[in-house]
């Protein structure tokens, strides 16, 4: 099923808090990246694609799928809809980035976002997602990597204030796959302040302490779902 939706609807629960997230190292270098919190609550589980079918998981809710199906690119210029490109310092713009058509190791036959490197970084951002401080929220996305040697790709769920100003960024453990699709979860994971008010998913290729010169990742079966808080504020 080709679909990419934000299910807008957010109820309320009663007000809990998650404990327990301690300050740890960032990904690999590369400039002007923000700091993220422990990725003790991520993984990169097995290469065991996933619908993004909005609905309800046990406890879990989906509020945002995205596959880069066609309706994910209204206007067929291989980029997805409202979703932006960090530019600046150490992420040059002539790097390819675009939409591709499925491939033969994908079960389900969906479309993918692949990034191209040529020496630097690149980080694209979906849309800010209205979100709740009432729940807790885990990123799931399937992902795979070629010819990476000391690059290499991360997921991150970035929470916002009202004013879009970055609020807190969890992100994955570094990810290389050796050309076989993973499923990678970030979370859940709770915004540490009451202000929070957007979620910001970002799909990223950076290098470590040396860079690769080729190499490829790409990011497909996006989807972000709300919990209830399993702690008390």
């Amino acid at each position: 099923l080709n679909l990419c939706v934000i299910v807008a609807a957010l109820g309320t629960n009663p007000a809990v808090k998650s404990e327990g997230k301690t300050a740890a190292p960032p990904p690999p270098p590369a400039p002007g990246i923000p700091a993220t919190k422990d990725p003790g609550n991520s993984s990169l589980g097995s290469p065991d694609p996933v619908s993004p079918d909005p609905g309800t998981r046990g406890l879990s809710t989906i509020i945002y799928a995205c596959n880069f199906s066609e309706q994910f690119d209204s206007n067929y210029d291989g980029w997805p809809d409202h979703w932006t490109r960090r530019r600046g310092a150490g992420f040059p713009p002539y790097l390819k980035v675009a939409i591709v058509p499925a491939d033969s190791e994908r079960p389900r036959g969906s479309r993918h976002l692949q990034m191209n490197l040529d020496g630097g970084a690149i980080q694209v951002n979906s849309p800010p997602l209205p979100i709740s401080d009432d729940y807790e929220y885990l990123l799931e996305v399937q992902v795979r990597t070629q010819g990476l040697q000391h690059d290499a790709a991360f997921v991150t769920l970035t929470f916002q204030d009202e004013n879009r100003k970055p609020i807190d960024t969890f992100a994955s453990p570094s990810i290389r796959t050796d050309g076989g699709w993973r499923t990678v979860k970030v979370g859940p994971f709770s915004p540490d302040d009451e202000a929070a008010r957007f979620a910001v998913i970002g799909l990223q290729l950076l290098p470590g302490a040396e860079q690769d010169l080729r190499g490829s990742a790409m990011f497909s079966e996006i989807t972000l779902a709300k919990l209830p808080r399993l702690s008390l504020r």
